[in-house]
């Protein structure tokens, strides 16, 4: 049995990072995963 992992991701202002973070995450080999991005109202494109 595999125990969920929930990983939290921060996002404000990292609009540079925010793709290669999210590549990183989506590449594990472990599959019981939930991603949870909480944006607080960045004012760049993140």
């Amino acid at each position: 049995m595999n125990p969920l992992v929930s990983i939290g991701v921060p996002i404000y202002n990292v609009e540079s990072y925010i793709e290669r973070c999210a590549r990183s995450l989506f590449e594990q080999t472990y599959t019981n995963i939930e991603y949870v991005f909480i944006d607080d109202n960045s004012p760049d494109h993140s």
